[in-house]
């Protein structure tokens, strides 16, 4: 896949990956690598937050769902931004 990170502010955490090798038979990008991107941001988001605040814990992924509305060309990117996110990190720094 080639996931690369791109910036990482504290806030919003960027990555991306090359179109080489993740190209579907169309010569689109593959869903597949699209959503293993789209978690992996997500994921590298939560573990750079946990690790910041010194804070241990398994990171799961419950549920995921996407929606592909049309085909998708060239280097794509994905971003996890801390306003977008629902809950915080309170209960487990307080070890609830």
């Amino acid at each position: 896949m080639g996931v690369r990170i791109q910036q990482y502010t504290g806030q919003k955490f960027i990555t991306t990956m090359p179109e080489a090798g993740n190209q579907n038979p169309h010569h689109t990008l593959f869903a597949g690598s699209l959503f293993s991107l789209a978690t992996l941001t997500g994921w590298g988001l939560i573990w750079l937050m946990l690790r910041e605040r010194h804070l241990g814990g398994t990171i799961i992924l419950a549920d995921a769902h996407i929606r592909y509305s049309q085909p998708i060309s060239g280097r794509p990117s994905a971003i996890a931004d801390l306003g977008s996110l629902s809950g915080d990190l309170d209960r487990l720094a307080r070890g609830a």
